[in-house]
């Protein structure tokens, strides 16, 4: 019996993308998984795309942050492994196995990590793949992590709208947490109009 993987996806207004993330999430070949959708007082139609999918545990937390979201999917998740999916991005569908894969027989490992292929869509919502080679970047949906690191690294810094991520895998580098690379392409990160990261003044603040 594999372990149980919980997929945390966090959503603020995401109805746009958030169907493509969560049938991919939910074709995974990978078993048995979790998804978990915090909805962060999402005013569209987010929660109706959630809550369609049967496999879905739907919680509405309205924290205004990213990072307090995440905190909130990682108090209700109960699987042994734990990933997160942005809600515009999605996952090769072989993803979690390949993970797990590579994670499942080494406990010494404490994360896997993929490689990350970046997408365009337009404001009229044609996509089209961006002519970058694929690469490791610190986007947490390319990682599988072991649940028990959180404890001891602790959860993300509810005090950073923005890099909370980065935070995060600098502080698991400081101690010395056990990461691993494939080479393979697990995840589709989407460029799009309304990325976060497209605001400079939050991403700079969030850095510094």
């Amino acid at each position: 019996m594999n372990p149980l993987i919980s997929v945390i996806i966090p959503v603020h207004n995401g109805a746009r993308f958030l169907k493509d993330a969560l049938s991919r999430a939910e074709a995974q070949t990978y078993h048995p998984i979790e998804i978990i959708v915090i909805d962060d007082g999402s005013v569209d139609q987010s929660r109706q795309i959630a809550q369609s999918f049967s496999s879905v545990y739907y919680d509405y937390y309205a924290c205004g942050s990213p990072a307090i979201a995440r905190n909130r999917g990682l108090e209700l998740a109960k699987g042994e492994f734990v990933t997160f999916l942005d809600c515009d991005d999605y996952w090769s569908i072989d993803a979690l196995n390949q993970l797990a894969t590579a994670l499942i027989p080494h406990p010494d490992i404490d994360m896997t990590q993929g490689l990350v292929k970046f997408f365009a869509t337009n404001e009229i919502n044609q996509s089209f793949v961006l002519p970058l080679s694929p690469v490791y970047i610190m986007q947490l949906g390319s990682i599988l992590y072991r649940r028990k690191i959180f404890k001891q690294i602790g959860n993300f810094d509810p005090g950073l709208y923005s890099g909370q991520d980065l935070d995060w895998l600098i502080r698991a580098w400081e101690h010395g947490l056990v990461k691993e690379r494939i080479n393979r392409v697990v995840l589709y990160y989407r460029r799009h109009q309304n990325n976060l990261t497209n605001n400079l003044a939050t991403l700079t603040k969030g850095r510094l």
